[in-house]
């Protein structure tokens, strides 16, 4: 079912570097085959695929371009923070530890599988579409972007595009990708936002966009365009108009992009794109006063996590990414995750397995620690550091402990653990507070297996495509899995990996249309 619900304008956002060659003579219009909106994974695989079939390509980004050492990636366009870098990437580096994934027994999707897909979507997303996107996937991600990010010059050691597939990283993915598509033809302008889709009224087709330069507005006229504009998590109205629980989530901080202001779905609403799932979002753990990942043992499963009056509130096993929402109807919208030295000791080993390190002693963490880390002899201690309760903590904690079974279970208690279950028993304590932000949203324009965007009488809009996160797919209720087999295949075609794929399909259908009208006149 489509939601309409009025909506607020949105203010553009101006940055620094390179910015659209616009001189006066030439403000007026410009002609491709192809537009696209938004240059991040999504936007740069679609730039470089229509390129290289062989279409006139204009990629436009309101941001600025990386060609400056000091920018930060928090400035870049598909940034950390964005929905489908930051989160993605994770996703995909932990889907390539699991080791090579079947993408037969994924493309089959036995009864298993489709009821996990349907679980994931709540029966909402569109199953052909999440095939298309597992078939091109693995292609376009480990042959094709490689094959285009090492033409432009990509390493090992600095690229997007490293042969093992982990560093899709938002400067070296416009390091790379953005000359890789630049080579094959494309046109890639920053600092130039997207206004209004052109329509062309006797064909009732979409025929281009209206864009703002440093220059002033501007008309591009194509056969085609494809939105890769990213989520409306930076807009305050579309949060409080979509967003459940309302207004809590709309005010939460945004530890994803607040440059994405849903831009692009404005656009398309205008034109009368279907917009579907908008309530969809996550939220994430992170700390207060630092809006990022989850660091500093936020997910640590052994944990055990207590709001201000020292009770559990979830089973710590499950992951981290469906766990945002509990803190929002806390006390204070704040948790403290609670380990001991033991588990302390037994996490030193980071991720590759070979490091003596831990989440709390990363570089990037230890400037924060006095802040982000309270240690404590005893729980009692430990509780009046946090402002919990010391009594009714240490009663928390002896119930959990006494529940803890061998086989790493605790049952019998209120939110009972699954796995992971550590007694909490090995003096010193320490605790760390976690509060919660918005990272993304998930709902987005109607879209086929070729990207096209329906209308909200269930029509094709002729020329209009979409990608990413504006573009809702089969996005659900965890937008990371469990690490089970099954939930690590999914993650393996969510976050860049699926927009990535979105892109390319997208390009293929919008090129193979551009070219046929152009040569049709």
């Amino acid at each position: 079912m489509s939601e309409k619900k009025p909506m607020a304008d949105v203010n553009g956002q101006s940055s620094l570097h390179r910015e659209a060659d616009c001189c006066q003579e030439e403000c007026s219009t410009e002609t491709a085959d192809v537009i696209v909106v938004g240059l991040g994974i999504g936007g740069l695989c679609a730039s470089i695929r229509a390129a290289e079939l062989g279409a006139r390509v204009i990629a436009i980004d309101k941001l600025q371009y990386f060609d400056d050492p000091s920018m930060v990636y928090s400035e870049l366009p598909g940034g950390p923070g964005s929905s489908t870098l930051k989160a993605g990437g994770a996703a995909y580096w932990r889907g390539k530890t699991k080791g090579k994934l079947d993408y037969d027994e994924l493309l089959d999707l036995n009864s298993e599988g489709i009821t996990f897909f349907e679980e994931k979507s709540w029966g909402r997303g569109n199953l052909e579409q999440y095939k298309e996107i597992v078939r091109v996937g693995e292609y376009v991600f480990d042959t094709w972007l490689i094959k285009h990010g090492n033409m432009a010059g990509g390493t090992v050691n600095e690229g997007t595009v490293a042969p093992d597939g982990r560093a899709y990283r938002a400067r070296w993915t416009q390091k790379w990708l953005v000359p890789a598509a630049e080579a094959l033809g494309a046109k890639c302008l920053f600092k130039t936002k997207a206004m209004k889709l052109l329509m062309d009224r006797k064909s009732n087709r979409i025929a281009g966009v209206k864009v703002l330069t440093s220059e002033g507005l501007k008309d591009i006229k194509a056969q085609a365009v494809i939105i890769a504009t990213g989520g409306f998590e930076g807009n305050e109205a579309m949060k409080l108009a979509y967003l459940e629980p309302r207004p809590a989530v709309a005010y939460l901080p945004i530890t994803g992009g607040a440059w994405n202001t849903g831009d692009g779905l404005l656009m398309a609403q205008e034109v009368g794109a279907q917009l579907v799932n908008m309530s969809w979002h996550h939220t994430r753990m992170t700390e207060p006063n630092y809006y990022g990942a989850a660091p500093c043992g936020k997910t640590y499963k052994e944990a055990i996590k207590v709001n201000l009056l020292g009770e559990r509130v979830t089973d710590e096993s499950e992951y981290i990414a469906s766990k945002g929402d509990i803190i929002i109807p806390q006390p204070e919208q704040l948790l403290y995750v609670i380990i001991d030295k033991k588990i302390y000791d037994e996490r030193r080993l980071n991720y590759e397995g070979n490091v003596k390190t831990t989440q709390l002693e990363r570089p990037q963490h230890v400037v924060r620690r006095e802040k982000m880390i309270i240690e404590a002899d005893t729980i009692e201690e430990l509780a009046k550091k946090c402002g919990i309760n010391p009594e009714r903590l240490k009663k928390t904690v002896e119930a959990f402990n006494a529940a803890v079974k061998p086989d790493g279970t605790a049952p019998g208690i209120p939110h009972p653990k699954k796995k992971k279950a550590v007694k909490i028993d090995t003096p010193p304590f320490y605790a760390s507070p976690a509060t919660v932000g918005i990272n993304q949203t998930l709902g987005g324009m109607k879209t086929n297996a070729k990207m096209q965007v329906y209308n909200n009488e269930g029509e094709i809009i002729p020329g209009l495509y979409a990608t990413g996160a504006c573009a809702n797919t089969h996005y659900g209720k965890y937008y990371y899995g469990e690490y089970d087999e099954l939930d690590v295949k999914c993650s393996y075609i969510h976050g860049s990996r699926t927009a990535g794929a979105m892109g390319f399909l997208a390009a293929e259908a919008a090129a193979a249309e551009a070219i046929e009208l152009e040569r049709a006149k």
